[in-house]
């Protein structure tokens, strides 16, 4: 680790991870997958808190080297507060990675596992601001866009001993686009010591097709294909039993 100017303070870190037996992944019991070894570094930088204005970055890179496996990932964050009463936050995370292999399909009649070589790429964007009304009240809003792309170039069969074999009869598309956008707005208030009351909104709208769309504006319009809304009310009361017990 190490300390620059203004008071950020930068972390590199790595690791190296033996091949495993992945049991999670074939999504099936008792079955698993032999993932190879895997590298990783990462660089962290971090702000002084304490500054009004302030930025953090995070960059980590992977590979396995046996499968040619690589990914990037990307995350920045701000920080901004305008006096004591409102905060406002931005939050952008990038990941691409290049020939990951993952589950694809299952077919119980004959308990074949099929996996995808395939090409993955992830944006999420998050906002979020809070106004302070006072010491016992405040509102908060979120709005949040996420978008995953997967394209897939082979598909193999999982064999009993954790490999893999090429199944060039598998002809499914199997790509995928999915977006998510959500906004959340809530009210808060504290109208007792230990009590309190919430008044949410939230609407959450998405989409999902098998044909890649790389524009990220028309992404971000295509999220509003279905779309749903809620509106809840939550109250707690702090009852003190033996003030309770006193009065009797």
């Amino acid at each position: 680790s190490a300390r620059f100017k203004n008071n950020y303070f930068g972390a590199f870190n790595g690791r190296i991870t033996t091949k495993q037996f992945d049991y999670y992944e074939p999504r099936v019991p008792g079955r698993f997958y032999i993932n190879p070894s895997e590298m990783e570094f990462e660089f962290i930088l971090n702000p002084d808190s304490r500054k009004r204005l302030n930025f953090s970055f995070h960059y980590e890179i992977g590979a396995q080297p046996k499968i040619q496996r690589l990914t990037h990932e990307i995350d920045i964050q701000s920080n901004l507060r305008i006096g004591q009463q409102i905060n406002i936050e931005y939050a952008l995370s990038l990941e691409s990675t290049r020939n990951e292999y993952g589950f694809a399909s299952y077919n119980p009649q004959n308990e074949a596992i099929t996996f995808a070589k395939r090409d993955v790429r992830t944006t999420v964007n998050n906002i979020e601001t809070s106004y302070v009304i006072n010491n016992k009240s405040g509102i908060s809003l979120r709005a949040r866009h996420y978008w995953s792309g997967v394209q897939n170039s082979a598909y193999f069969l999982l064999q009993s001993n954790g490999t893999l074999i090429a199944d060039t009869n598998f002809n499914d598309n199997l790509n995928q686009n999915y977006n998510a956008f959500t906004i959340d707005i809530m009210y808060r208030w504290i109208f007792a010591p230990g009590s309190e009351l919430s008044l949410a909104w939230k609407t959450l709208s998405y989409s999902n097709a098998n044909v890649l769309e790389y524009n990220y504006f028309r992404n971000l319009q295509q999220s509003w294909q279905n779309q749903a809304n809620s509106l809840s009310l939550k109250v707690l009361y702090y009852l003190d039993y033996n003030s309770l017990k006193k009065k009797k």
